[in-house]
């Protein structure tokens, strides 16, 4: 089953952005990756200033699901690429075959934004913009 979930990207101010959203929407973190502890797990800082970002989060508010993240410069392919903050969609597959699938169709017009890769979080995620301008994170449940 399919899940589509709002996903933030901060630049820098995403800690501070889940904790107003926790006092103004009574919103539970669920998970929280810091640009350190994914550190351990591949994920290269390349600004050290940067440690504490970051790197994933999940928020309940009510029955809805928030992504977050703060973005950087560096051009990885881990999915934290410097933009400003913005609001993009995230879909959320059972398996990388169910990703690559509705990529194929959603690449289509669009732009690949990062390419498909891998990380902590998920098996298999990918991002991009379709031919309406929408951007998508589509990525395995993990």
């Amino acid at each position: 089953m399919t899940k589509v979930s709002p996903f933030f990207t901060f630049s820098g101010q995403c800690a501070q952005a889940m904790e107003l959203y926790e006092k103004a929407l009574k919103a539970k973190v669920t998970f929280k990756s810091t640009y350190l502890q994914a550190s351990k797990k591949g994920f290269e800082i390349s600004d050290k200033s940067q440690k504490d970002w970051i790197y994933h989060a999940q928020m309940k508010v009510g029955r809805q699901t928030l992504m977050l993240c703060d973005g950087n410069d560096d051009k990885t392919g881990t999915g934290t690429q410097l933009r400003k903050s913005e609001v993009c969609l995230c879909a959320e597959f059972d398996t990388p075959e169910e990703v690559n699938a509705a990529f194929e169709i959603m690449k289509e017009g669009g732009t690949i934004i990062e390419p498909m890769s891998s990380a902590s979080y998920s098996k298999c995620f990918v991002f991009v913009e379709d031919k309406f301008g929408v951007h998508w994170w589509l990525m395995t449940a993990e």
